[in-house]
């Protein structure tokens, strides 16, 4: 139970077909819908901020209870038709305490990847994951496109395994910049913790 994920009422595995899950109904558009692809400047830019933060909040309290989103990106954030804020779509999330138990195979959104994601390994992974697909989402609200970005495969995941600091235009605040690149950093130990 958290104010900024949606809660489950029920989860089922019918027999006759796949898993069922019954969960509360949210009105509203993704950030992805609000911002679309322009930069967010000015009040639009705090607005986004703000959400991040209640995404951010989200996050805090999943990773005390040991579980690791793997795919926040402005399309799985939720923004109801009161102000209401969600982390939608915890379909590949993992518990760290059983990550040895998870199906080897590369998951999540290309252009958001963490470079640990590459393996396929969940064992890889933990909350610096998570650190690093906040801070990707925070560089879509500030470019208006994700931080990796090709239309070639190979390519993607070479941006992503290299992760390489980005330049920031000077319409970008120094500030933001600089949590961008910590947050996306290639070596899990230099974001932030």
């Amino acid at each position: 139970e958290h104010p900024n994920i949606v809660p489950v009422h029920i989860v089922r595995v019918p027999e006759v077909y796949g898993p069922e899950v019954i969960m509360k109904r949210i009105d509203g558009q993704s950030l992805l819908e609000v911002l679309g692809t322009t930069p967010a400047r000015d009040d639009a830019l705090r607005r986004a901020l703000e959400t991040l933060k209640q995404v951010c909040l989200a996050l805090e309290y999943a990773h005390a209870m040991q579980v690791v989103h793997r795919d926040v990106k402005p399309e799985n954030i939720m923004m109801g038709s009161f102000g209401q804020v969600y982390l939608l779509d915890w379909g590949i999330a993992i518990r760290l305490d059983r990550r040895d138990e998870t199906p080897k195979g590369v998951v999540g959104t290309p252009g958001y990847m963490a470079p640990e994601m590459l393996s396929g390994d969940s064992v890889d992974v933990s909350v610096h994951t998570d650190v690093y697909l906040v801070g990707a989402t925070l560089h879509e609200l500030l470019v208006g496109q994700p931080r990796h970005v090709s239309f070639d495969f190979e390519k993607i995941f070479e941006l992503v395994e290299t992760s390489a600091p980005f330049e920031y235009s000077e319409y970008i605040p120094e500030e933001l910049a600089i949590i961008c690149n910590k947050a996306c950093h290639v070596e899990k130990s230099e974001r932030f913790q």
